[in-house]
């Protein structure tokens, strides 16, 4: 059994009315809408190929960084090599320097005075070297005696000026 609702009848005002045409506040508020829009999707777009932009910025920025360090790392392992002991002898010897240890060294000889002891004197020791070579002499010098202080008479006649408090 089956059980039927009837059909409410519709009143043929409102299915015999026709579509007008929109308000123009309607219009007004979609155009608006559509340009926010549009105006998100460009600010989006621009945002979008600058960040692109920034990230082949720093991608060469980096590469121009490892290239640096790397430089770097090559003029230290030089400088280190330029400082060694074996570099700076072997670029003395290419500019002319003669090593002390392939010609005989003037060596100091302390003289000893008999007569007077109190007062040692260095002798000079010359040796013979190659011609062109300058001859390398060492001398031994006596410290100097420290001078006599002479501030005993500046006292004395500091004594005999009178105070101004007294």
């Amino acid at each position: 059994m089956k059980n039927f609702t009837p059909r409410k009848p519709r009143t043929t005002s409102l299915s015999m009315k026709g579509i007008g045409t929109l308000p123009l506040s309607y219009l007004v508020v979609l155009a608006i809408c559509g340009c926010v829009i549009a105006a998100g999707f460009l600010l989006a777009a621009r945002q979008h190929f600058m960040s692109m932009d920034l990230g082949m910025k720093n991608s060469k920025l980096r590469k121009q960084l490892e290239d640096l360090e790397t430089e770097q790392r090559r003029l230290v392992l030089a400088r280190e090599v330029a400082l060694s002991p074996k570099e700076i002898t072997r670029t003395a010897r290419d500019l002319g320097f003669v090593d002390t240890l392939e010609q005989s060294l003037a060596v100091p000889v302390p003289v000893v005075n008999v007569s007077a002891p109190e007062t040692p004197k260095a002798a000079v020791v010359k040796t013979s070297a190659p011609a062109g070579v300058p001859v390398l002499t060492k001398t031994a010098y006596q410290r100097p005696v420290p001078a006599v202080a002479k501030s005993e008479p500046a006292k004395k006649a500091d004594a005999k000026k009178p105070s101004r408090n007294g």
